[in-house]
């Protein structure tokens, strides 16, 4: 019986290949063994010296990010301090709520937080207490709204066209919020993702530029 703790023979490159294209009897090498992902990263059935890339190190600064859905803000609230004393202060809400008293529930906010407030509903008057509330909160509070996003995910805006872009011109913050998940689930690359994210991103700036 062989043992299996000893060392392994050494096999190169071209021995590899040759036992692949045997055991294919016949088939496509690359159509059958290397595969393409969406990100544009090719896979290949193994890896030698060769296939090493040098690698450049970029230095960004980030934060690891809870996802909050608050259907009861009071314990939404307790759940986000809980984990703000965890040591995350770094937030993702999504209200679900269009009546509550917003105001209340971003001064409780911890103060050495960020977050990232996504509401379900928007309107003029909604967006006039949600905008209230965060002024009056001394945390660091972003309001983020996706108008095409929404109409690319549900397949309508959340009041109108014409109000949605009333609320871009007069509700944006420092903060220019793009969702590309929809370009990656309809099989959208990375670069694809980018490309579509940057042009909406392109078209909220030239609907707050012209409202200026």
């Amino acid at each position: 019986m062989t043992d299996l703790l000893l060392p392994f023979t050494k096999i190169g490159t071209k021995e590899w290949k040759q036992k692949l294209h045997f055991e294919l009897n016949g088939q496509d090498y690359n159509q059958t063994l290397v595969a393409q992902t969406h990100d544009e990263v090719t896979l290949l059935p193994f890896y030698t010296t060769e296939n090493k890339r040098t690698h450049f190190k970029v230095h960004t600064k980030s934060s690891p990010t809870a996802t909050i859905y608050c259907i009861k803000p009071q314990k939404a609230l307790k759940e986000i301090q809980l984990l703000n004393a965890m040591g995350i202060d770094c937030f993702s809400i999504t209200l679900h709520f269009k009546n509550e008293n917003w105001a209340a529930f971003f001064a409780a906010l911890p103060k050495n937080g960020t977050y990232f407030i996504h509401p379900q509903y928007a309107d003029v008057a909604h967006f006039s207490k949600l905008s209230e509330g965060i002024f009056k909160s001394e945390a660091n509070i972003n309001l983020c709204c996706d108008y095409i996003g929404r109409l690319l995910s549900v397949g309508h805006w959340f009041s109108n066209q014409s109000d949605d872009l009333q609320l871009i011109k007069d509700y944006h913050s420092d903060i220019l919020y793009v969702n590309t998940a929809i370009y990656q689930q309809s099989g959208a690359s990375v670069i694809q993702q980018l490309a579509y994210g940057l042009s909406q991103a392109v078209t909220y700036l030239e609907i707050i530029e012209k409202s200026e």
